[in-house]
Order: structure tokens, then C-alpha cells, then sequence
């Protein structure tokens, strides 16, 4: 209902509000509060402001909404589908942003203005509930320019279509050639450039400059690049032993791959771009699957003898333009939703992490004593808890990979933990499964129900720790460390205590100037813990899980909207470079102007979780 509230503000008074929202610029929106914790923050005795936040966070997601939206779609908000949504008693209707008839009739309705101008005498409008802040000039109807007006939801499929004569594709417009990729594609292998730059084919990315990864890789690059693979800028690549995940990419740089990479340089007939949209499509992506042969999930080799019978679609050159424009300009608004759901999710992480540190490292009674810990990021401590080296309160268990190449080992019923399954608190299953030989002939480990699982050789790793408990027995891969529990120390506790301080324990797990990021067994077996007393690390463990509820709620909800952007956007994408829409006359009528600016992979620990190597080839 709140969001409804400031959405009708916004409507009636779209000038200063909307004004009042851009100054803010991308700073945080905080409603300080010295009594609610819940729609604002309240202050502590350390100057930090603890809370919720919604009004803020709605106000931050209003403010992207500005940014983003059309702005005529922000002029007209619909009544809530809830039960008694009344006003006076009556039902309330759409609210809108009105001129008189008289002005609409005869034309004179103004567009709106830009922004920091003003339109008749103002007065200061004191808070965002208060009245309007224009006087006496009557209220701006804001119109679309129909030439610019572009509605996903308007889009049409073409007139005319045909059989592609491929199941997975099925129809295609009646005047789009559809022939195999061997008839527009051709195997290419350069070798002896290793004066190029290096590039990597990565899931999320496509095709990147290796100088550009941020995140330290979980392998070396051979010193010897003479067997490199050239790569020139329209070349599609592909990771082998990755590309049945989406690893591919049409190129936009001259450099060079892995020699076990496919590269393969397209016909004049694809434009780069829209060669980089449709190979990477899901519908793509699941040819490339159909092509690979090798072990369960862990490595399947993609074969060109088999790729290049794969049919794929030519649209006309002018409608690949026409499509290219149109998946930019929505991408773009997509990904700024993306984006301003994840800057939430952030700002509610940064309130959970100060709650829990304040728990974990001073305990729930702020009267108790207090005495220096001996640990120099951690401060003084309560009293009566103890300090012990992590070492003598849990058991380390390590993990590794059995061979995949033999398939007895694969496809068995215990779950087999690598990075990218560490998405959830609790771990219930594993994308890979091995069987009980693999087990007994291999470096890997069973891990007990109830251990805490930690990432520890990881690219995330430079900015979080992965950490989760085991609902049932599993093996581990060799990123992973399995801690059980063989003293006092609550895992649960350990875990929340991570957390709290995760920020001061990346400085001391890992090794500074390393080639991987990975969390140093050494540092983190000495590590010198604070501990309460068994009671009451219960009482913090359970104090802070229902502290903490509402963030947890707030961000499992903005996860499930951002992934349901991300699959609105995958079918979407589906949908226009196979031609099921037709969006030539959309881009037509896109805007003049440079679409809005695009992070075409939105980072999000999820992808980067995934260690499963992008350039297993080198």
C-alpha cells in the first residue's frame, strides 16, 4: 500500500517529487526514526542508523523508476487488488495526472517539463506528504510522443510463416532463410600470434579480454601461447567443454583462446551482434548440449562434426539491425531494474551484517563487562566469553574431483558440492552426483549432515564467503572445506559470526598478492574465535534469526523479482531472434537517442559463485 501511496504522489506531483528523488543522486534514502525500525532506521550509541528502511528502499525504487520508466506510465496508478481498498468508503479508482477537457480539446496540454525547470509560482514543499508544492498553475498532462511510445506488450508475430523443418525451432517468418551452420560458419584454428591479447569465453560475459576479469582465475594460463588460437572480432567461440551451459560468444576483439576452444568465422551474412544474440540464445544453448558428449554434468566435449548440422536462422540484414536496436533499448531498462534491485539487496545486507557483528562480537546485554579479546580487528569482548584458535573447536575435512573420465564414478546418488551450489543457507542437493566408488578410489571426502561447508578457493572470494550447513551426507569438490563440530563452538553461531565480520576475515583467511583467491588453510585454522558460553550462543543464533526475518524476507523477494526479470528477458530475447515478434516497426519508433547505458551480464554472486572453470582447457 505504501508503494502505492508514493507511486499516486509521484502522479500528482511529478515536478517536485520527481525532482526532489534525482538530487539524490545514488545515495542511499534513509528515514531515520527515533521509534520505527521497521519503515525507517533508529540510531545507535555508535552513530550507525539499524533498521528496515522501507519507506527508504521504496523511495530508492520509486527513484529508479523515474530514472527508467516511461515517464507516461508513472502517470496513471492503478487501484491495488486487495480487499477494501477504499477511501471514504468508496472504492479508490486509477489515479491520474489531469488537465481540464478544455485544455486537452483544444491542444494546449503541455508536455512536461524538463527537469529543474518550474511552471507557474512555487512554494517549498516541506515534506514528500505534504500538499503540492505548484501553486496556482494548473497541473501538466503528460503526453507520449506516439513516434517514440514502444510497449513490449504491443508486439505482433510476423504475417507470414513457414516450417523451419527443425523441431527445437518450429516456425520462422515465411521470408527468413533457415540453412546449417556449416553453410555460414567455417573452422578456423590460427596459431603462433602470441603477441595478441589473451580472451576468455565466459558463461555470463560471452566473449571478454582476460585483462578485464575482476576476479582471480582458479587455474594458470600456460606460459607457452605459441598453440594459442586466433581469434578476429566476429568470430564466434565457443568453450568446448562449456558451451552446452551458454560459455559462447561472438567476439567483438582480435585476440587469442584456448587451443581446445571451437572458433569459427561467420558468414558476411550475420551481423556480429545479432550473431552473438541468437548463438547465445537458451534454444542455442540447448543444440550445443544435444552436440556434446562426455561425463554427467562435469565436462562434455562439443564436436564441430556434429555442431555443423545444426540449422540455424538468417534474418535480412536491416531486421538483424532492427533487432539488435530493440533487444539494446529493453536490455537496457532491464538491466537498470536489475541493477536497482540489487543496490536494495545491498543496502539490506549492509543492515543485516551490522545487527548480527553487533551480537556476535558484544552479545545480546549491553550491560556486560567487556575485556580486550587479544584479536586486533575484533576489539573487546564480554567478560565471560573465551577465545580459543578454531583448530580445537572443529574437525577440517578437504575434497577433489574423481576422475571424469570414468564414468563409474559419475551419476551416483551422493550429492557432490563444488562452489556454484552454494546458493542457499542450507544444503540439501548438489547440481553432480558420484557414486560410493568414486569416493573410495578418489581424493575426495564424505562430509557428515550438519557440517558447515565453506568455499575456499574461489574469484568470489575477493568480496564474500560462501558458507552453508549439510542437511545430508555429501562429498566435496577441491574448493570446498567441511568444517564438523569436536568442541563448544555452535556452528550455527560460526556461521552468523562469518557473517557479521566477514569483511576483517577476508584480510586474515586469505594470502595477499596470491594468483588465486583462496582462503588459506593455515590462517584459518588459527584463527582465534570468540566464544560464548553454549546457552547463549543458542540465544544469539535464534535472537538474530528473528531479528533479522524481515531483511531476510525483503531480499529473498527482490532475488525472486530480479529472477523473474531475468527469465522475462531470456524469453523475450527467445522470442524476437528465432522471429516468434516482430519488432520491426518497435525499433523504428525507438527514441533518437543513445540507449540507456547496459551492463549486459548484471555481476551478481550467483554467476560468480560458479567456479566450475570457464577456461578448463588451458
Amino acid at each position: 500500500i505504501m508503494r502505492w501511496c508514493l507511486r499516486a504522489k509521484l502522479a500528482q506531483n511529478w515536478r517536485a517529487f520527481s525532482e526532489l528523488l534525482l538530487e539524490t543522486g545514488e545515495r542511499p534514502i534513509v528515514e531515520e526514526s527515533r521509534k520505527d525500525a521497521f519503515w525507517g532506521a533508529k540510531a545507535t550509541d555508535d552513530g550507525n542508523l539499524v533498521g528496515m528502511n522501507v519507506l527508504g528502499r521504496l523511495l530508492m525504487e520509486l527513484r529508479e523508476a523515474v530514472r527508467v520508466e516511461e515517464r507516461e506510465s508513472l502517470m496513471s496508478v492503478q487501484p491495488l487488488a486487495i480487499p477494501d481498498f477504499l477511501l471514504g468508503g468508496r472504492p479508490i479508482e486509477i489515479v491520474t495526472s489531469q488537465v481540464p477537457e478544455r485544455e486537452v480539446e483544444s491542444g494546449t496540454a503541455t508536455v512536461a517539463p524538463a527537469r529543474g525547470e518550474t511552471q507557474g509560482s512555487t512554494v517549498e514543499q516541506r515534506s514528500l506528504f505534504d500538499a503540492p508544492a505548484v501553486k496556482e498553475a494548473p497541473t501538466a498532462v503528460y503526453v507520449a510522443v506516439p513516434t517514440t511510445s514502444v510497449h513490449v506488450a504491443d508486439l505482433k508475430p510476423y504475417a507470414e510463416y513457414k516450417e523451419s523443418g527443425l523441431p527445437w525451432l518450429g516456425q520462422v517468418p515465411g521470408h527468413w532463410d533457415v540453412s546449417p551452420l556449416a553453410g555460414l560458419a567455417q573452422l578456423k584454428s590460427v596459431v603462433n600470434q602470441s603477441e595478441r591479447q589473451l580472451l576468455s569465453v565466459y558463461l555470463q560475459r560471452g566473449v571478454v579480454r582476460f585483462s578485464d576479469v575482476g576476479e582471480k582465475r582458479t587455474n594458470a594460463t600456460s606460459e607457452d601461447l605459441s598453440k594459442y588460437q586466433a581469434v578476429d572480432p566476429g568470430d564466434f567461440v565457443l568453450n568446448n567443454q562449456q558451451a552446452w551451459r551458454g560459455s559462447v560468444g561472438v567476439s567483438d576483439y582480435s585476440g587469442i583462446v584456448s587451443p581446445a576452444y571451437l572458433v569459427l568465422a561467420l558468414s558476411e551474412r550475420y551481423s556480429a551482434r545479432y550473431a552473438n544474440l541468437l548463438f547465445r540464445d537458451q534454444s542455442m544453448v540447448s543444440q550445443y548440449l544435444v552436440c556434446s558428449k562426455g561425463v554427467g554434468t562435469i565436462q562434455r566435449n562439443l564436436y564441430w562434426p556434429h555442431l555443423k548440422r545444426v540449422g540455424v536462422v538468417v534474418p535480412p540484414p536491416d531486421e538483424q539491425a532492427a533487432i539488435v536496436r530493440f533487444l539494446d533499448w529493453t536490455n537496457g531498462r532491464l538491466e537498470r531494474a536489475i541493477r536497482a534491485k540489487r543496490k536494495v539487496i545491498a543496502l539490506l545486507n549492509e543492515q543485516k551484517q551490522a545487527i548480527i557483528h553487533r551480537a556476535v562480537t558484544r552479545g545480546l546485554d549491553p550491560s556486560v563487562p567487556l575485556k580486550p579479546s587479544g584479536i586486533p580487528w575484533l576489539g573487546d569482548i564480554p567478560q565471560h566469553w573465551d577465545v580459543r584458535k578454531l583448530k580445537f573447536e572443529v574437525t577440517f575435512r578437504g575434497g577433489g574431483t574423481p576422475s571424469k573420465g570414468n564414468p563409474a564414478y559419475w551419476n551416483g546418488t551422493i550429492p557432490w558440492v563444488s562452489p556454484k551450489d552454494m546458493k542457499a543457507d542450507v544444503i540439501r542437493d548438489a547440481e553432480d552426483h558420484i557414486t560410493r566408488r568414486a569416493v573410495a578410489e578418489s581424493s575426495t571426502n564424505l562430509v557428515p549432515a550438519g557440517s558447515l561447508l565453506m568455499v575456499v578457493r574461489s574469484g568470489i572470494l575477493q568480496r564474500a564467503i560462501p558458507v552453508a550447513r549439510c542437511s545430508r551426507e555429501v562429498a566435496l569438490n577441491q574448493d570446498m572445506k567441511a568444517l564438523t563440530k569436536k568442541g563448544r563452538l555452535n556452528l550455527d553461531y560460526f556461521v552468523l559470526f562469518i557473517r557479521g565480520c566477514e569483511k576483517q576475515l577476508l584480510r586474515v583467511w586469505t594470502k595477499q598478492g596470491a594468483t588465486v583467491e583462496s582462503v588459506e588453510h593455515q590462517y584459518l585454522a588459527n584463527t582465534k574465535v570468540p566464544i560464548p558460553p553454549p546457552e547463549e550462543q543458542q540465544q544469539i543464533v535464534e535472537r538474530l534469526v528473528s531479528e533479522t526475518a524481515p531483511q531476510t524476507t525483503a531480499i529473498s523477494r527482490l532475488e525472486r523479482e530480479i529472477e523473474l526479470l531475468r527469465e522475462y528477458r531470456t524469453r523475450l530475447v527467445a522470442d524476437v531472434v528465432t522471429g516468434k515478434l516482430d519488432v520491426r516497426e518497435a525499433a523504428a519508433r525507438l527514441p533518437g537517442e543513445a540507449p540507456l547505458e547496459s551492463i549486459v551480464y548484471d555481476a551478481d554472486l550467483d554467476d560468480e559463485a560458479e567456479t566450475v572453470d570457464e577456461e578448463t582447457a588451458i
